[in-house]
């Protein structure tokens, strides 16, 4: 399954399964031929950095932030290098985090000078990303009690990002993990869940995500464990949990009996016929709508223009 996430509204804007006989790279870009992705930074990890899935975002209007692993060998040498040895000296911004017993300093580095990269010659592993403007390092030193440990990762993006900026999207793109995945995990005991057959693994994790959307908005001081319980307690609480959603996020309002709708072509699911699913957020958080099955559409929509996280999970 891949999945977009919207890293400053907290939201899972939008997923696909992957095919059978397909990969998850063909399944990311189905995905993000689905969204609007003006003026959006899309990053993800370094399976999807690959020339057809840049220039597909770079066509919608969006900028690409990859990490640069193993997979592109010669790149990833070259741009190490590059930052081991800079010909001068380099824009830098550090953070520092101390907590669960450990203090992990970063330093984030950025070019945007990406000339010397390119040639008239071709050869294997040649740079080939459409619109690379710039280049990127973030060396990390984790120190537990009297242990020192030291990584470099790297990164290549179409956007000039000062290093401030850069340090704040390489860590948006880690909110997918702490945000939707580790929630899903804890709260939905996603991880345990059986279902293997046909479209139930995928039609299933669409309501999981459309449901913890809607939890994630209304009434945001609450945990999200919190607030699935006192909804099995109290309809009077679950009715109130779509409308608030709706007067934070711009959807649909809740309709007279508590139940609310909300769309987009993004979050669809199928039945085993091949026809389209709707769910219908309510005092049960899952109940069907009565709508012919022939033309039932899936539910969540999601403005604005925070970077999204591609993740493939």
């Amino acid at each position: 399954m891949v999945t977009a996430f919207g890293a400053g509204a907290r939201l899972a804007i939008g997923q696909s399964a992957v095919p059978e006989g397909g990969n998850e790279i063909t399944a990311a870009r189905a995905l993000l031929e689905t969204l609007c992705l003006d003026g959006v930074l899309v990053t993800a990890d370094a399976l999807h950095t690959q020339s057809d899935t840049a220039a597909l975002i770079l066509d919608r209007g969006g900028d690409y932030l990859f990490a640069l692993k193993g997979n592109h060998p010669l790149l990833m040498r070259e741009v190490a290098e590059y930052f081991a040895s800079p010909p001068e000296k380099l824009a830098q911004f550090q953070t520092v985090d101390a907590d669960h017993g450990r203090i992990e300093t970063r330093v984030h580095r950025v070019s945007h000078e990406v000339d010397w990269l390119f040639s008239d010659r071709r050869y294997k592993d040649e740079p080939r990303l459409p619109g690379l403007a710039m280049i990127a390092c973030v060396q990390s030193d984790r120190q537990i009690g009297e242990s020192l440990t030291t990584a470099s990762r790297l990164y290549v993006s179409s956007a000039r990002l000062t290093p401030e900026a850069f340090a704040k999207a390489v860590r948006a793109h880690w909110s997918i993990e702490n945000s939707l995945h580790w929630v899903l995990d804890m709260s939905f005991n996603e991880d345990r869940a059986r279902n293997r057959k046909d479209n139930g693994p995928e039609n299933l994790s669409i309501l999981r995500k459309l449901t913890l959307n809607i939890l994630q908005k209304a009434r945001p001081k609450l945990p999200v464990s919190r607030k699935r319980k006192r909804a099995g307690w109290s309809d009077d609480f679950a009715r109130s949990i779509p409308a608030e959603c709706g007067s934070l996020c711009g959807l649909v309002p809740a309709l007279p009996d508590g139940r609310v709708c909300v769309y987009t072509p993004a979050l669809t699911g199928h039945d085993g016929n091949g026809n389209r699913l709707l769910s219908v957020i309510g005092s049960s958080f899952c109940r069907n709508a009565a709508l012919p099955s022939q033309n039932r559409h899936c539910v969540l929509r999601c403005a604005g223009r925070d970077p999204y996280a591609l993740q493939s999970w």
